[in-house]
């Protein structure tokens, strides 16, 4: 008996952690041992703003959270996050691209994916993998040609981000990012309309302080040709945490081990 108590393997408890992804790019993360379940959050990279159909500004990415995902000791997780649209200077008509998305997969399994801006509510939540988060708010449309456009804010943990039209609609969500504003001045006798950009949300959840992610991009318009300068759609994140009592979204700020 003594015996086969003294040959039982050690049960490794794991120190609580947390790791963040905020740079565009493909990674291996290899699951920490005594880590059987783990929380995360997942949010896309923000649209460029465009002249297809209409002036649009750049849409706020989706937001995507879960807790208790199981994982295995040792494993590799892969996380993708979204790179950002890159800005252009003035330039004439710019189509329509979708914002590029941020995914953690078990091989080809996607666990929790947020869709990068999109055209509409509906096709970014058609987009994502997960129940939980906000998307990003609705497509400010311009009034004329010569106008700039504001972009809209990240979807928050309960709710969507702030769009719709620049300066009116709010976040639906405290933790949502909100659109952007107008300005303009005018620069050697011809007036600039800028949009500003919409506004990321954190990857930490309700409280402190983090990396804002997934802005949608605003656009600004130069009256004497009406040529705009689109800036670029937000870049996205990804944040795993692990450890007892540590959850999305209120329970998810740094620890130290």
């Amino acid at each position: 008996m003594l015996e086969a108590i003294l040959s039982s393997p050690p049960v490794i408890k794991a120190l609580p952690g947390q790791i963040q992804y905020a740079i565009a790019g493909t990674y291996s993360w290899k699951v920490p041992d005594g880590v059987k379940s783990i929380s995360a959050v997942c949010i896309g990279g923000g649209s460029r703003a465009c002249s297809s159909g209409g002036f649009f500004g750049g849409m706020g990415a989706a937001l995507r959270w879960e807790n208790n995902i199981p994982v295995t000791p040792g494993e590799t997780l892969t996380i993708v996050v979204a790179a950002a649209q890159p800005a252009l200077g003035y330039t004439g008509q710019l189509l329509y691209v979708k914002g590029n998305d941020t995914i953690i997969k078990r091989g080809d399994v996607i666990l929790l994916k947020a869709a990068g801006g999109r055209q509409n509510r509906d096709e970014q939540i058609a987009d994502s993998v997960g129940v939980n988060g906000g998307n990003g708010g609705e497509r400010i449309s311009a009034p004329n040609n010569n106008s700039g456009i504001p972009g809209s804010g990240t979807g928050g943990y309960f709710g969507d981000g702030g769009g719709g039209a620049a300066n009116t609609q709010p976040a639906s969500d405290t933790t949502a990012g909100k659109s952007g504003g107008m300005s303009g001045n005018t620069v050697n006798g011809q007036y600039i309309s800028n949009g500003g950009d919409g506004t990321g949300s954190m990857l930490t959840g309700q409280g402190g302080t983090s990396t804002r992610c997934g802005i949608g991009g605003g656009c600004t318009s130069r009256s004497s040709d009406y040529a705009k300068a689109y800036s670029a759609g937000g870049v996205g994140g990804c944040r795993i945490i692990w450890g007892s009592d540590r959850s999305y979204p209120s329970n998810a700020l740094d620890v130290t081990a």
